[in-house]
């Protein structure tokens, strides 16, 4: 199923700045400075500069040796806890099964971007969290250093991924911490606590390397999550794991139901993972009601955390032989779910396409590409003529794809059309319908000035999922 998503999924934006990062960059710019202007912290640009030297250019391959690097590790942290204690199998069968299973999580596979690798690390961190939880204080010190190789790596991993998420991440940490000390699990408690300290020391000097290249160029905010928009965003990403793998919420109350009042492993393996979600959540509300910065992929961590409660709910629900087969018809129906929705998510493949259909119809076609930061009012931003940078990259490797030349929109936004015996194109990606939908609207916003249209011709402006082509009729 995550090798359909990787390879049947449209490419997006933000993806081709992952492909732009790690590519050679001609002088005067260099692949250290394409590292450091980047909007994520420094483990992602080198782990795809890493894996990228196995080979592949195209985007499935690279979103394969990405993501899948990160699921074999997830993979192999999950069978060193089971290894080191096989009465938690269940609860990691569950976890794994209800985190990959939940359709955007399997649908970020598809996303050559740090989202999905970020997911592995923290779902990984709650199964060492449940694996410490499940022996009782001084039942756990014969643990093998394979385990507090995996908790140093996945602590680490969680926190210095992503400037946002790793608010949630570290939320759970210290609430984690906190309750090992008081617990007496002093060993365990400095092992994730000296690898949280490395994971926030790296993002201190990340964000001292980078944040003079963002100031550079950030003089337009892309965010814009209004605080209702927020709170109706943050309940729907904690509820999208039951939603959409129904089975879990059944397994958990049933869990729930049997193993009432009897189990303190239970309660503390479940409650701090609710509380973590639930303290980000305040946190993130709060933050986003002064500066926007919510966007739903930046939350997807809350994902292990309420799959991770369920999961322990249920987990006892494993000595019953009756529980596999519904575990592989929750694996069974997330997949169909998530294969249903790719779909709704083309990327830039639908765009193309129909690009490509009117330049067969007429050879001489020509075509230019623009981006929705030549709009008004980023048009003349230092973000805008950055981004412009990505875009090329992806409108190429689309075109070319698809088996026709575009050219970017000079800059004077002048088209020249006399002369010409085929429509001339405008495409535009990341433009959805809402946006706007008049040709005047486009001519407006762009300040686009056409030259050599007879009178009387008219413009189209033909929608594609998330693109915009606007067709200029040969003079006649």
């Amino acid at each position: 199923m995550l090798a359909r998503v990787a390879v049947a999924r449209g490419p997006w934006l933000d993806e081709f700045w992952s492909i732009w990062a790690i590519t050679p960059a001609a002088a005067p710019s260099s692949l250290v400075e394409r590292w450091l202007g980047d909007v994520h912290t420094l483990v992602w640009p080198a782990w795809t500069w890493a894996v990228a030297t196995l080979g592949g250019d195209g985007l499935p391959v690279r979103r394969l040796l990405a993501n899948g690097g990160a699921l074999m590790l997830l993979g192999a942290g999950s069978a060193v806890l089971a290894r080191a204690r096989p009465s938690n199998r269940p609860f990691l069968a569950l976890l794994l099964v209800s985190v990959l299973g939940t359709p955007m999580v399997a649908l970020s596979f598809g996303d050559y971007r740090p989202y999905f690798a970020h997911v592995c690390a923290f779902a990984l961190l709650v199964a060492c969290w449940a694996h410490i939880q499940s022996a009782a204080p001084g039942e756990d010190e014969g643990d093998g250093a394979g385990v507090r190789v995996v908790l140093v790596a996945a602590t680490f991993l969680s926190i210095a991924f992503h400037y946002i998420a790793t608010l949630i991440a570290s939320l759970a940490v210290g609430l984690f911490l906190v309750i090992l000390w008081r617990q007496g699990r002093r060993r365990w408690a400095l092992w994730m606590g000296g690898a949280a300290g490395a994971g926030w020391l790296f993002l201190l000097v990340s964000l001292a390397l980078q944040y003079p290249r963002w100031q550079a160029y950030l003089d337009v905010r892309w965010i814009g999550t209004r605080p209702d928009q927020a709170l109706l965003l943050e309940l729907s990403m904690l509820a999208f794991p039951f939603y959409l793998t129904p089975a879990m919420v059944v397994l958990a109350a049933a869990g729930w139901r049997l193993n009432q009042g009897a189990g303190r492993e239970l309660r503390q393996v479940t409650w701090p993972l609710l509380a973590a979600a639930a303290l980000s959540a305040g946190l993130l509300f709060v933050l986003n009601f002064r500066t926007p910065i919510l966007v739903d992929r930046y939350m997807l961590l809350w994902n292990p955390l309420v799959c991770g409660a369920a999961a322990a709910l249920a987990a006892p629900l494993a000595r019953d032989r009756w529980l596999a087969p519904l575990v592989v018809l929750m694996l069974l129906v997330a997949g169909y779910r998530t294969l249903g929705l790719l779909d709704r998510v083309p990327g830039w493949t639908d765009g193309a396409a129909r690009v490509a259909e009117l330049v067969r119809a007429c050879p001489g076609t020509r075509v230019y590409w623009m981006s929705t930061w030549q709009l008004s009012p980023t048009r003349h931003s230092r973000a805008g003529r950055r981004e412009l940078q990505a875009f090329g990259l992806g409108y190429a490797r689309q075109a070319k794809r698809f088996g026709f030349v575009a050219r970017p929109l000079p800059e004077d936004s002048v088209i020249d059309v006399r002369g010409a015996t085929c429509p001339t194109l405008v495409w535009m990606e990341h433009a959805l319908a809402s946006d706007f939908g008049r040709v005047r609207d486009l001519t407006d916003m762009a300040q686009l000035r056409i030259v050599g249209p007879r009178p009387g011709q008219r413009l189209r402006l033909l929608q594609r999922r998330a693109a915009k082509i606007l067709v200029i009729p040969a003079p006649r």
